[in-house]
């Protein structure tokens, strides 16, 4: 239901951040098709590698990891159409700046 109320249009680009697990990331992954790119952000490589070989395993070629810093998710220059927080906002140092 969450996903759906976003309305993603495919071959949109989706920046999930804090995406730990990949409980959103492939949800989106599927919302924007082939053609989107799911750009799935985590600050922990433990969670990178996780989502990498879950991705891998499941034949998601639209998810693309980064290992963020804390202070900058690292998102492509080219630009997002939107970016999911969830359960991530309170871990985010310095969020009021």
């Amino acid at each position: 239901e969450v996903v759906d109320s976003l309305w993603i249009q495919p071959g949109s680009r989706v920046a999930d951040i804090g995406a730990g697990g990949g409980y959103f990331t492939f949800r989106l992954a599927r919302a924007v098709g082939p053609e989107g790119k799911v750009y799935a952000v985590d600050i922990d490589p433990d969670m990178i590698k996780l989502l990498r070989k879950r991705a891998a395993e499941e034949g998601h070629r639209n998810v693309e990891t980064i290992e963020a810093r804390a202070d900058d998710p690292l998102l492509p220059e080219a630009g997002i159409d939107l970016v999911l927080v969830s359960n991530t906002y309170h871990h985010i140092q310095g969020r009021e700046a």
